[in-house]
Order: structure tokens, then C-alpha cells, then sequence
């Protein structure tokens, strides 16, 4: 159970280096057929549609990586129009795993929680919300996490031997 939740800020000083949406999708590959129709799907002239999800204090290193794929991809961060007027948040969430071939979350190390007995640094529950809808709508093989490797957050049980990409936030 968790009996205390505060936030914590970091400093970051970003080192993402080069990032394709090419470089990503082998990476997380586990199914033939997905293989075969992303293969398909990357010799379109169509760039790939993305959705970058963050907490307020991720948004840094959500805007690096938006600036390493736009290049191959057509990205789409949380806080530029994802929103709807007039529609609650899960709606506009909904709408839009509709229209997105990828999701990346970057979970960073933002509320202290402690649970049975222990202090854990853990990903804002709505990030890691968005990211089972984006799971489950999309599959794993098209949905990543990005964490600091040196401060990694406490990951749901579930989420546990998903390998993720990591960046250096010192």
C-alpha cells in the first residue's frame, strides 16, 4: 500500500545521443508477423506517427527525444494538443492510440512513495496509466519506456524484465 506520496525535482543534463524511430522498433521486435509489417510499413514514403508521454518533470528529456525523431517519424508530445476542448483526458487519450503507430513514455523518478516499509522513487500514476493504454492498444512491441539508468523509478511488478531505453541524467 502506499503510505506517502511527495515530489522530488532533478536536475537533468541530457545525453540521448541519435535516436531513430529504426533504431527503436528492432529493439523491441518479439513477433514474425509484426516484424514483417513494420518492415513493410518502414519502406513507405509515410513517416511513422509517435506519441511521446512524460510527467512535467520528463518533459525535458521528452522534447530531446522528440528532437532525435522528427526526423523519421511524426511526433506528437503530450503537452502540444494531445488535450481535447470539452473531452476528458482518458477521451483524448483514446482518440489518439487511434492514430499512433508508437508510444514512448519517459518514466522518470518523480514521487517518493513508500510501500511496505520502504522509500521508493516511482513514475507519476498517470504516465504509467497512459502507458498500459498505449500497451494495450499497440502492443508491447510498439511501446517503450525511457528511464535514467543511474536513478531508475520503481516500476509496477508487471513491468519488471521489460527492457527500456536509458539515458544518462547526470
Amino acid at each position: 500500500s502506499v503510505r506517502s506520496h511527495t515530489s522530488r525535482r532533478r536536475p537533468y543534463q541530457r545525453q540521448l545521443g541519435a535516436i531513430s524511430v529504426h533504431q527503436m522498433v528492432p529493439a523491441g521486435l518479439r513477433s514474425e508477423v509484426l516484424q514483417s509489417e513494420i518492415r513493410r510499413e518502414m519502406n513507405t514514403t509515410r513517416k511513422f506517427r509517435v506519441f511521446i508521454g512524460s510527467s512535467s518533470e520528463g518533459l525535458e528529456i521528452a522534447r530531446s527525444l522528440e528532437r532525435n525523431l522528427e526526423r523519421d517519424a511524426r511526433v506528437n508530445v503530450w503537452d502540444c494538443g494531445t488535450f481535447e476542448p470539452s473531452a476528458t483526458g482518458i477521451e483524448s487519450l483514446l482518440h489518439l492510440v487511434n492514430d499512433c503507430d508508437f508510444g514512448v513514455f519517459v518514466l522518470s523518478s518523480d514521487d517518493r512513495v513508500v510501500s511496505r516499509e520502504r522509500e521508493f522513487y516511482c513514475p507519476r500514476d498517470n504516465v504509467v496509466f497512459e502507458l498500459g493504454l498505449f500497451v494495450g492498444k499497440l502492443g508491447r512491441e510498439r511501446t517503450f519506456i525511457v528511464y535514467d539508468r543511474e536513478s531508475p523509478p520503481k516500476l509496477p511488478s508487471d513491468l519488471v524484465g521489460v527492457i527500456g531505453i536509458t539515458y544518462s541524467g547526470t
